[in-house]
């Protein structure tokens, strides 16, 4: 088994909404100073309305150090209001800024670079409705092009393109998406881009990072950038090539039932400065996903672990996944070399205990890739430094749904457990329960009459003995709505339904963090989503 190599994610403060730190990039021109910030504005100012103020720095129409400031004015909706100094606030509103005009270096047209950055809070509140959006926009001469943040109907962080450009570019209503989740990142800095360029190159580009470390810095496109190949970190990328607009405004805008506020915006010529606000401190985390075909990723390329890795991302956590496995990865987990993990479909409980320190591999519906997941067989594998934060275990619908029944399982849950606190003390072990199984009525009995309400106890009873273990509870809303989160085969989770747990393993990862654990010292239930099942005997690898 390897560790994998992380990149830098992304981070997060906790505001109570979502904040947001947005940066648009756009190549910058020759006559632009690459330290440049063209207007910033910390919202310095008496409560009461935005329209009208002409604070910050920058923000002219022309290049002589004498020309007057421009001014926020309002396009639409309810005024954008101070509430307090340093901080604006809209509910179904925009505003907007000028920061350039065709005579000027700031103004930018079909080649060239612009950043633009906000500190942005998010009302979580309401951030269910399908129809809100919060989000920070480049507008040329008054016109939306591209939008950063919520877009309208989405759940997601990502890109829009809100008006048709000419040439290469997307069409209107394209979306980008960084797959972080609004309703699992309740509070998120953000940093967007677009790069112009034009002629034969038609490399511009639009890009979208979730809270950005120092070393995320922005590559200018040049002629042997191009294509897939292009060098970014960004979790959100869309072609932009071709395309002969002007950016030289920024727009701040809400609607439906979330109130947003806003705080230190940023319009720079460069992602250094735009990207330099307030970004949080990096927290480096190791994850071992251990289990079944669930944790696998059975139907779905990466799983929960995909999800989970942009929520972690979102929240300012360096994220490692370790494991054996590494033959399911998604290409979000691909590009950022975090491939691996312990999931391995058609497993039974006992199979899981006996290779986290030897070498089972009397399954032969499973492969248990050498075995000796946590320790060293004295040759070629050697786990012994492996030493995950968390340890995220989903076992036991295998056992049930073939022959060996819900008490075996829970039985051998317990000794994975003790094995687990053994062999890695200062981890925390998630276990979550088990998902529904809409295949077969007899075992879905077992799992709801036996299995399930049996596991919080059990937890509980090792946590007593001084063990590092929390319950998770994975059943309830995917029981809620089976439909949308149990796919075709009535045993392995939909799109939705990954996304599902992702969340769900997400939030108790969290909030055991906020708790500056992993060294817990008490019994936390933890949340409502789902468990890790496996893959069906009756089937290939």
């Amino acid at each position: 088994m390897r560790q994998s190599t992380s990149r830098n994610c992304v981070y997060f403060k906790q505001l109570g909404f979502t904040q947001v730190l947005i940066a648009g990039a756009v190549i910058a021109l020759a006559t632009v100073a690459r330290s440049q910030i063209i207007g910033t504005d910390n919202f310095n100012y008496t409560p009461g309305p935005l329209n009208g103020e002409t604070g910050g720095t920058g923000w002219v129409l022309g290049d002589n150090p004498g020309d007057p400031a421009t001014n926020w004015y309002d396009i639409y909706g309810n005024e954008v209001e101070v509430t307090a100094p340093g901080t604006v606030e809209s509910d179904n509103g925009a505003i907007g800024r000028s920061f350039g005009d065709n005579n000027n270096a700031s103004a930018i047209q079909g080649t060239g670079a612009i950043y633009f950055s906000v500190d942005l809070t998010f009302d979580g509140t309401a951030s269910a409705d399908a129809t809100d959006y919060s989000v920070i926009s480049a507008l040329d001469y008054g016109t939306e092009r591209v939008q950063f943040g919520r877009s309208y109907g989405s759940s997601t962080y990502d890109i829009g393109v809100t008006s048709v450009p000419s040439g290469n570019g997307p069409a209107n209503g394209t979306v980008a998406d960084t797959g972080v989740s609004t309703a699992a990142v309740s509070s998120v800095e953000l940093v967007g881009s677009i790069q112009y360029e034009t002629g034969s190159n038609s490399n511009g580009v639009l890009k979208l990072w979730v809270n950005p470390t120092t070393s995320d810095f922005d590559t200018v496109l040049g002629t042997t950038n191009t294509g897939s190949g292009r060098n970014t970190t960004a979790l959100a990328v869309l072609p932009y090539g071709n395309t002969d607009f002007w950016t030289n405004g920024v727009r701040l805008a809400s609607g439906a039932n979330a109130p947003t506020s806003w705080s230190n915006v940023k319009v720079a010529s460069t992602f250094a400065a735009a990207e330099g606000a307030s970004l949080p401190t990096q927290k480096n985390i190791t994850v071992m996903p251990l289990g079944d075909s669930i944790t696998w990723g059975q139907n779905v390329a990466g799983g929960y672990e995909t999800r989970l890795f942009q929520d972690l991302q979102g929240t300012g956590h360096n994220t490692t996944y370790v494991g054996s496995v590494t033959n399911n990865a998604s290409t979000v987990l691909t590009n950022y070399g975090e491939t691996h993990e312990e999931g391995h479909p058609g497993c039974f409980t006992s199979y899981i205990y006996n290779n986290l320190d030897g070498n089972d591999n009397s399954d032969a519906y499973s492969n248990n890739d050498g075995g000796y997941w946590l320790t060293s067989n004295g040759g070629s594998i050697n786990n012994t430094g492996l030493n995950p934060n968390y340890i995220l275990l989903m076992v036991g619908t295998n056992d049930i749904g073939f022959g060996n029944g819900a008490t075996y399982a829970l039985n051998e849950l317990g000794l994975i457990i003790n094995k687990l606190s053994t062999l890695r003390p200062n981890a925390h072990i998630l276990v979550s329960n088990l998902l529904p199984r809409e295949d077969s009525a007899s075992v879905d009995a077992q799992i709801t009459g036996v299995f399930n309400p049996a596991v919080p106890g059990i937890v509980a009873a090792h946590d007593a003995e001084g063990q590092h273990v929390s319950f998770v509870d994975m059943y309830d809303e995917f029981a809620a709505n089976t439909s949308a989160y149990i796919g075709s085969d009535g045993v392995h989770p939909t799109q939705a339904g990954y996304n599902l747990m992702g969340d769900t393993w997400y939030s108790a990862i969290s909030n055991l963090e906020a708790q500056s654990v992993p060294e817990p010292t008490s019994f936390a239930i933890i949340g409502a989503c789902m468990i890790g099942l496996c893959r069906r005997r009756r089937r290939s690898i």
